[in-house]
């Protein structure tokens, strides 16, 4: 038990075995007096060496007990620390991609509106090209007229008398 927890224990212990008992070195035996009612006084002082070393074994049982109790409480603690952590990066993590699909579909909607835009330019654009193809061909078409005409207003100018 508790002398494999506190290597101090162990060496008091050890000490206590390796040191007579006060009685013993005056009394010696019967003959001196030293018998007590359970037993030898040596056998009386072995017996309140054991009952304190058991004694002291229980308190660092107890101690033990406590310690471990405090580290079970201090796990369960980090524990909770460490839930609500997660807890909170997931909440972050939730926030950034309804965020990020947000921003996402805002990006979207200016790219499509954009391309609406832009089609309907390109539309207008291919409107005036067209009316300008148009208006080219029929250009096409006047001006050999009135070069002719002008031909003939200045052929007919030049057969008039001065004024």
């Amino acid at each position: 038990g508790g002398f494999q927890q506190d290597p101090r224990q162990f060496q008091q212990f050890e000490q206590q075995q390796q040191q007579p008992p006060p009685r013993a070195a005056a009394q010696t035996g019967p003959a001196a007096g030293g018998m007590a009612p359970g037993g030898t006084s040596r056998e009386q002082d072995e017996i309140e060496r054991l009952r304190a070393a058991l004694s002291a074994s229980q308190a660092e049982v107890v101690r033990q007990r406590a310690s471990i109790r405090s580290q079970e409480l201090l796990v369960e603690r980090n524990n909770e620390e460490l839930r609500s952590y997660r807890d909170a990066l997931e909440r972050r993590d939730e926030e950034n991609r309804q965020g990020k699909t947000t921003d996402d579909r805002n990006k979207q909607a200016m790219l499509s509106d954009f391309k609406h835009k832009f089609d309907r330019e390109r539309a207008k654009l291919a409107t005036a090209l067209e009316k300008s193809s148009a208006m080219q061909r029929n250009l096409a078409n006047v001006v050999p007229t009135l070069h002719a005409l002008d031909r003939d207003f200045a052929a007919s100018a030049a057969k008039q008398p001065p004024r």
